[in-house]
């Protein structure tokens, strides 16, 4: 399998932890109860899987191999932007989750449920770009057999 087919089947996997994170988010909006190890899992998987395999893949070895290419240096810009974003989210996640857990109190679910339901809407429109870029590069067969 290529490069850019690896990633694209890395966002199928992406779109997984989307939909938990959604009905997590929907979950803690209705006030259902999701044990706190459950939440802290997400955040271990968007820290691990998503960030430093994913994201990490495409920082390290695809985009430095796209980014010399002046037709898509502005698209891997836009990329590593977006990537930034999402982390953001991720810590936002789980400092609200690690404060939520010492507290305690209904209160604190709201912010956890936001950003969860933000970083849902992150996956799906990054991924969605992404895939769009990945089929222009598969289209153009801009990319000689990248490996990471």
């Amino acid at each position: 399998m290529n490069a850019t087919k690896d990633l694209k089947q890395d966002h199928l996997t992406l779109r997984r932890v989307r939909d938990i994170a959604q009905k997590c988010s929907d979950k803690l909006y209705a006030n259902d109860d999701i044990p706190f190890e459950d939440l802290e899992i997400i955040s271990v998987v968007i820290e691990e899987f998503v960030d430093r395999f994913h994201h990490g893949k495409e920082e390290q070895a695809y985009f430095p191999e796209t980014r010399d290419n002046d037709s898509f240096s502005e698209d891997v810009r836009k990329f590593l932007i977006e990537h930034e974003f999402g982390r953001r989210i991720a810590r936002m996640f789980l400092r609200n989750l690690k404060t939520w857990k010492e507290r305690g109190g209904t209160d604190l679910k709201e912010p956890v449920a936001r950003f969860l339901k933000s970083y849902a809407v992150f996956i799906s429109d990054h991924t969605g770009k992404e895939d769009i870029f990945f089929d222009m590069i598969e289209e153009k067969r801009s990319l000689k057999r990248t490996k990471y």
